[in-house]
């Protein structure tokens, strides 16, 4: 058995050398009791932030997605119509989220800026959806160019401001995610004729290169400008058959009801967004949900991991041969450590674990380790650290 220092782990788990050796056990309401407040999520941008669906108006859209999975408070700052330059300047929101919305007087950077003031410590992520208003209408390359430099520098200026605010009230951990669009204007190969125009064909082809050649590389740009700033692809990220987004070749087809037969492309514009069917550019709710997945995703992909025990149970009494089981989220794997009797602050690993549909799994020959009172626990690893879990008090008994 390989064994590591514990004077991580014990601050880890905040625990004692005598609690180490006696064991731990944590009553459920104690548990509960010290549980924080959720983790708050800001959601800032343009309509795309507040779920906007024709014939429905706001909805949960995305950021309800994301605040569900991440577990976290979500604080919707968006606003219908907004453009990169009207978060900076104007003041006020005609059209806010139905869901967790935040009213605000001054403009929508300022009043992000000072929630996050008032709540040092307590914002986990923020998410920006904002860019789309600064070039719609665009149909040609030079109008779509000439757009970008206002919206990279309006962006540029808001993360950065943003950014120094988490500094400022030591949300250390805290990330921004930037988020770009489906290339809805693949739907009018569908919209409103189909089949299409030579120039309805043209203007969505030029869309393709517009978004790959402009769009998100200014807006990757501008929200890498600072060290916690990410980007997510929404345009060329894969999704069933477009296995590269708007960028899946156009000759590769599919069945797409009640089109008949269409670039993959087309057909995931048709199920994300209402533009097929209506030339709305809004993504309908498969859509906002697969905008939530991929800044879910993002966002864990700075996270370290999470672990639990699922078996034994505290207080069981171990002999021969037995399995073990943990739950871990974000991980890529887990470890089990016995600390206490015996080894004392030097805690063997009993067995590496294997992912299944129950959990992470390991076999653990208990009679390589003398009788006595441990505490066991599960070790889950990422490439950006390991997490420990809380101990689980168990007996060798051979």
């Amino acid at each position: 058995m390989r064994s590591r220092s514990m004077r991580l782990l014990l601050a880890g788990l905040g625990l004692v050398g005598s609690a180490l050796i006696a064991g731990l056990t944590m009553e459920a309401g104690d548990s509960q009791a010290a549980s924080a407040a959720l983790p708050y999520y800001l959601s800032l941008g343009d309509s795309y932030s507040i779920g906007y669906q024709p014939g429905i108006g706001g909805t949960t859209g995305f950021t309800g997605y994301i605040a569900g999975q991440l577990n976290m408070q979500a604080e919707n700052f968006g606003c219908g119509g907004a453009t990169t330059t009207s978060m900076l300047d104007s003041e006020g929101c005609g059209d806010p989220a139905s869901q967790d919305a935040v009213p605000y007087s001054d403009t929508q950077e300022q009043a992000a800026l000072a929630f996050i003031a008032a709540h040092p410590s307590q914002v986990s992520l923020i998410t920006m959806s904002i860019g789309g208003n600064d070039f719609d209408g665009c149909s040609t390359a030079s109008c779509v160019q000439a757009a970008m430099p206002t919206m990279e520098a309006n962006i540029k200026t808001m993360v950065s401001s943003l950014a120094a605010a988490l500094s400022s009230a030591s949300d250390t951990n805290a990330r921004i995610i930037g988020l770009t669009y489906p290339d809805v204007d693949l739907g009018l190969y569908v919209y409103p004729t189909n089949p299409p125009t030579a120039a309805n064909v043209s203007i969505a082809q030029s869309s393709i290169a517009a978004f790959d050649d402009l769009i998100n590389p200014t807006l990757s740009q501008s929200y890498l400008s600072v060290p916690v700033g990410s980007f997510v692809n929404v345009t060329s990220a894969r999704f069933g058959n477009a296995t590269e987004g708007d960028d899946t070749p156009l000759s590769a087809t599919e069945q797409v009801t009640p089109y008949g037969t269409q670039p993959d492309a087309v057909g995931e514009i048709c199920q994300l967004t209402y533009f097929c069917s209506q030339g709305n550019i809004h993504a309908d709710t498969a859509g906002y949900t697969f905008i939530g997945e991929l800044a879910v995703s993002q966002y864990e992909s700075f996270m370290p991991p999470s672990t639990a025990v699922l078996i034994p149970s505290d207080g069981t009494t171990l002999s021969g041969s037995t399995y073990l089981d943990a739950s871990a989220s974000n991980a890529t794997s887990v470890e089990f450590l016995l600390f206490g009797g015996t080894y004392g602050f030097s805690a063997p690993v009993v067995c590496t674990a294997t992912p299944s549909l129950y959990g992470w799994l390991c076999a653990w020959n208990t009679t390589t380790v003398p009788n006595g009172s441990y505490v066991l626990v599960s070790d889950a690893f990422n490439s950006v650290g390991s997490t420990f879990s809380s101990g689980v008090g168990v007996t060798v008994e051979n």
